[in-house]
């Protein structure tokens, strides 16, 4: 079970058809976690004030969001405080009423899921994950890249997409699978120091 409570404060500016919003934001959630013959509490704050910008220059939309975020999070009187800065960034070009380009960039903090760092995790009937890396609270990183370049012809209803994407995570809790026993998925629970991700996508319609 879990409760969460959130506030909100933000401000919307308009200078010169570009569009500043800035504010304060805090989360507050708690926690109690039962998992087979465990139980403990988690009780995890936020407080961030996040800045973005937004607007047009010729032929171009973009937006840009910074939001520095004070961090403290305590599993079961392991107690951990950290500071970091997500940022995203986008911007997309229009060419010509057929071309277009968008380019993107994210920079997100999460907490690992806890509870796929029970000694055994039952996720079904069919499946479960054992971890040697008890309770891990700790803060996930995710750097996301990408690009996407998009033809589109109207009268002749032809569409091409090219995305590329890349992904550089840290700290990030995967589920390797290793084996079947009694008809049951067995997943390990891995703790990755850098994890990178390519990813590429070619779409084409008519």
């Amino acid at each position: 079970k879990s409760s969460k409570i959130k506030s909100n404060y933000l401000v919307d500016y308009n200078i010169n058809n570009k569009y500043w919003n800035f504010g304060i934001e805090t989360t507050y959630n708690f926690e109690t976690v039962f998992s087979n013959d465990f139980n403990f509490n988690v009780n995890e704050m936020t407080l961030s004030a996040p800045i973005s910008l937004r607007g047009e220059y010729k032929k171009n939309n973009y937006f840009f969001k910074i939001k520095p975020t004070a961090w403290v999070n305590e599993v079961s009187n392991n107690k951990q405080s950290q500071f970091f800065i997500p940022i995203s960034f986008s911007s997309f070009y229009k060419m010509n009423r057929k071309k277009s380009f968008n380019i993107f960039f994210e920079r997100n903090y999460k907490r690992n899921n806890i509870l796929q760092t029970a000694p055994i995790f039952f996720k079904s009937i069919f499946s479960k994950t054992i971890s040697n890396i008890l309770f891990n609270n700790e803060i996930m990183t995710n750097n996301n890249f990408g690009t996407q370049y998009t033809y589109y012809n109207i009268s002749k209803s032809h569409y091409f997409s090219l995305a590329n994407n890349v992904s550089l995570n840290f700290n990030n809790i995967n589920q390797i699978f290793s084996t079947i026993e009694d008809n049951i998925l067995v997943y390990l629970a891995k703790l990755a120091d850098k994890q990178v991700v390519f990813n590429s996508t070619a779409t084409y319609s008519k």
